[in-house]
Order: C-alpha cells, then structure tokens, then sequence
C-alpha cells in the first residue's frame, strides 16, 4: 500500500477517459485540476488514515461527562476526523450545489474514495443536504443548509439518515417510530437500530405520525438535530455495533424519548424522499464498490510486479496474468455501469413525485447496478486476495481489510433480493424496461469499431424481451422466484453495451482500442454460452498485450480490430 505516493485520480487513465465520456468534455476539462487537487490529497492521506483507524484509532462513544452528565459523544481519532472535514471543506458536498454543476463532481470522489467505512459518512451528510435542498422549506434551508455548504470547519455539520428499525429491517413500512405533535413541535418516540454516523450534527428520521396509515405510505420523514433547544442531547445512544468492516463510520443504536423533529416536506410523501434519499445512498454504494474493486486491482498488479515464485516474478505467471485480466474486465465494467447510473441520476435527479419516466428508468438502473457493482466489488477484492496469498489473509498487512470493507456492499442499501424484487416493481407499475431496452437498442445499432460484437449483444437484449414476457405470464411467485436471475442477465446485456459504446467512442476521439478488446472479454465471459471455457479458441493476445491492458495504456484501433474480427 502506497502511503502519500500514489493520486488515484492520475494513476487511473480509464478512470479519467470514462468520466471525459460522460462528463462531456467541456465540464470534464473544467474540473479536471479540481480531480488532480482532490486526487493529491486522498492519496497522501486515505491509505495511512484508514489502516490506522481500522486497526486502532476506532469511534467510541462517551457515555458520561466528568461532571456525571449523560453526553453520548462519539469520539473520532483526529485524522479521521480532520481529513473528513478537510474533504468537506474542499466541497465533496457543497460544490455540486453551489457550481451549479452536475453529480459527477461528488461521485468521481467516491470512486477514489475507496474505504466505504469513511465514505458512508460523507453519503449520508450529501444525502441529508440533498434532501433539505430539494424538499426543506425556505426556513429549513435557510436553518441547516449554511452548515453544509460552509468552507469553514468550525461551522460544518454532518448528516445522516436513520431509517432501519430491528423488527423491520429493509422493510420500512414496519417501522414503529412514532411522530407526535406536542405543545407546538414534533417529538419523536421510538428507537433506530442501525444509525450509521451516528453523533452527526442533523439526521433525518422516518416515522409514522399518530393515526397515520399503516405499511410505507404511512411513513414521513423528520429532521432531528443531535441537540435539543436547551443544548441537551435529543435522543440516547445505546451503543455502538461491533461490525468485521466499515469501523471508520460509527454505528449505533439510538433511543428517542420525545426527540425533537421537523417535519421534512409533505407528511405522506415521506416514502417518497426516504427512497429518494437511499437512491442517493445507493449511487455511493456503487461507486465505492468501483473505487474499491479498482483499489484491490491496483494493489494485486503492485504486488506481482514485486513478488518472485518459481524463479521469476509473479507478472510473468500466465496464469497471474489471467487472474488479474479476470479482476481488470470486471472492473472496468463496473466503472462503466457505476458512471452511466449516475450520468441517468443528474438527467433526473430534479424530478419529484410522482416521478417522470427519466426518474424510473434511472430506478431501475440503480437497481442492477447498485447489485452488480458490490458483487463485481467482493469478487475482485476475494480474487486479489488469491493473488496475495498467505499475505493477504494476514490482518497485520492491509489487504484483508478490503475484502472485510467490500462485504457489506451487498447489504447496505438493500440487498440483491431486494433490488431485485424493486427492480420487478419498477418494471411492473413504471413500465421502466421501456427505456431502459430501447437505450440497449439505441447503442448496439450505433456500433461502428465494435460492431462484430452487434450479433452477441443483440441476442442478449432478445433474451431479455424473452425473460420479461415469460416471467410476466406466468405469474408473481415464479416472477419472484427468477428476479435475481432476470438482474444478473439485464446487467450482463448492459454492461455489455455501455464498454462496447465506450470502445467506439474512445476509438474514434484517441485511436485507442483498448476499451475494444476489455469489451471482448466481458462479452466471452459473460453473454457466450460455452463448456470449453475459451480453451479452443487459441488466443495468445491477452499475454501478448497484458502490460498495455493493465496500465490502460492506448492500443492501435487496427490491432484491435484484427482481434475482434474473429466475432
């Protein structure tokens, strides 16, 4: 692990082609210094920070003061706690609000930003600021906004947003939390059992107003600053949770006993911002999966370029060198679909309820990629932990904390059952594979440079049409049944499509067809049906080529092209 040596933004030439592509050129060379200077200081820093508070610098929660008062403080080691407020206070939140600009600006940090412990803290204070700004009242963005738009560490907040309930988990119209209106102001009554960030400045928090209806359509949602109006804590932390990763956001559990509370927006719409809020969530979690399967990626090709076995270095094993192909296609997919959700995200992120068909086709996007980005994430993280060997299971060396960290990313935010049941919701009641299909459609007829990949594609989109009328027809339980599988296939197709438009795009702007031959290797893998494992196809390109692959540096269009002419 590279301690202050290593920008993640200037190391990563893939990274910063595919935020050129979607970006547009135009807003890309605007920030670009910005990505340079933010990519400078999370690579002094993040490497050393996160190990340190990994391993001994963890939260703690302070129970009492040294007068014997009740305080419930969450302690943050200092450079964890600095280095949060330094990414603050240089606009990983404020910036994409005060620029005017679109949600690139945020994300491309989260993708650098590969702790996911340390980034659920960053998320949940982007989505409570968020929410204020597009559902707060005037008073309420006038209140609490200046505390997360400010350079100035002293005046800064964190946010965070509290919804799951022990008896409920993701299913949020289970929660008991109740709002009640005394005395001219909302008090809220119940507990939260997974608060992650707890101890921030402001959360928001779902409840259900007295005599509102029961199941999710009951729920609003409420802003509860950590203080009440005399200064006094406005709720009880029980404790914080032990977890095997993530130990740089602090988890707890949390008492409210007439907390006070504002009412956010509209009493019942309160499901529709909370989902709204957790899509915010979930673009994070989709590219800190990214981040962190590009961080294990690096660090596996770091340690063959120095390891020897056998007489030479690991680089020069073929079998090393497929190991790491397999980890680099994958990951590079997940970076195509991770940017492309968030590109559909800022062409509909102002839309409100009940939503614009742009809103539901970026839903469901968010649900195949927020599933198949933690996936792709745990299977590099565990393939580069092969890579390291013994090394890497040793908790005295860095490695294995990637894969602790990478475990989650299945879970938060919903797991795979659960995208996959919305995903079939969205499809359903929004009609949402509507757009989503033709846009599949709309590239695979522009393909130029990766048109021999058209017929592959093209079968896969068929497949899907098959799977939607079959699944459809027969029925709500085999639906259920079969929705992880209908995912699985949606995010093969489309991850497909994305690197082969990507291919075409970097072929004709820089001559490069690298992306061309990462797309073919997705597209063997992934949607070509066969029990010889590529054995007979006799390629030797992958070995020949693999220093070129590895560092993302450009490839001749017309070696490419010879290469895929065999499709």
């Amino acid at each position: 692990f590279g301690r202050g040596t290593v920008n993640p933004f200037e190391v990563d030439r893939n990274f910063r082609l595919t935020l050129e592509y979607y970006m547009g050129k135009n807003e890309y060379d605007k920030y670009k210094p910005y990505f340079h200077d933010m990519g400078e200081i999370i690579g002094a820093k993040l490497d050393e920070i996160s190990e340190y508070t990994d391993k001994i610098g963890r939260p703690k929660l302070i129970k009492w003061s040294v007068d014997g008062k009740q305080v419930d403080d969450i302690w943050l080691n200092p450079a964890h706690r600095e280095f949060l407020y330094e990414l603050y206070s240089k606009g990983i939140v404020w910036k994409k609000f005060l620029d005017n600009a679109s949600w690139f600006i945020h994300f491309a940090l989260g993708y650098m930003l590969f702790d996911p412990g340390l980034y659920c803290s960053v998320t949940v204070t982007l989505a409570t600021a968020y929410t204020i700004y597009k559902y707060g009242s005037n008073e309420q963005k006038e209140k609490y906004l200046p505390h997360f738009f400010t350079q100035d560490k002293e005046e800064l907040w964190q946010g965070a947003t509290w919804v799951t309930e022990v008896q409920g988990g993701s299913d949020v119209g289970a929660n008991t939390t109740i709002a009640r209106f005394e005395n001219g102001k909302w008090r809220l009554y119940g507990e939260k059992y997974f608060t992650s960030n707890v101890g921030a400045e402001l959360a928001l928090v779902t409840a259900r107003i007295e005599g509102a209806p029961k199941g999710a359509k009951g729920i609003s949602l409420f802003l509860v600053p950590r203080y009440n109006e005399n200064r006094e804590p406005n709720y009880k932390i029980t404790r914080l949770k032990e977890k095997i990763g993530t130990i740089a956001v602090p988890t707890g559990e949390i008492v409210m006993e007439g907390s006070e509370a504002e009412l956010i927006g509209k009493r019942e719409e309160g499901i529709y911002y909370t989902l709204e809020m957790l899509t915010v969530s979930r673009l994070a979690n989709i590219v800190g999966s990214t981040g962190l399967a590009r961080k294990a990626l690096y660090e596996s090709i770091n340690y063959i370029n120095m390891r020897e076995a056998f007489g030479k270095k690991l680089e020069e094993h073929p079998l090393m060198k497929f190991d790491i192909l397999d980890m680099l296609v994958e990951t590079e997919a997940a970076i195509s679909l991770a940017f492309r959700a968030i590109q559909l995200f800022d062409e509909a992120w102002q839309s409100k309820p009940p939503y614009e068909e742009k809103y539901h086709h970026m839903r469901l996007v968010s649900h195949l990629a927020k599933n198949r980005t933690a996936d792709q994430s745990i299977y590099v993280a565990h393939r580069g932990l092969e890579v390291h060997g013994g090394i890497g299971f040793l908790e005295e060396f860095p490695y294995s904390r990637l894969l602790r960290e990478a475990l989650v990313l299945p879970i938060w935010e919903g797991t795979s059952n659960v995208h996959s049941l919305d995903l079939l919701e969205v499809i359903v009641k929004k009609k949402a594979h509507e757009p989503f299909l033709n846009s599949i459609s709309e590239m695979i007829e522009s393909l130029t440079y990766t048109k021999p990949f058209m017929e592959k594609i093209g079968k896969g989109l068929s497949t899907i049409h098959k799977a939607l009328e079959t699944l459809m027809s027969e029925g709500v339980e085999y639906a259920s049944y079969h929705a992880k599988n209908l995912l699985n296939l949606m995010a093969d197709v489309y991850q497909a499509a994305l690197l082969a438009r990507e291919a075409d795009w970097l072929a004709e702007e820089y001559g490069d067809g690298r992306k061309m031959l990462i797309a073919k290797m997705f597209i063997d893998k992934h949607l070509t049906p066969s029990v010889d494992r590529g054995i007979f196809r006799r390629e030797n390109w992958m070995m020949d080529l693999f220093e070129d692959l590895i560092t993302a540096s450009p490839i001749p269009v017309e070696k490419a092209e010879k290469i895929i002419a065999k499709e």
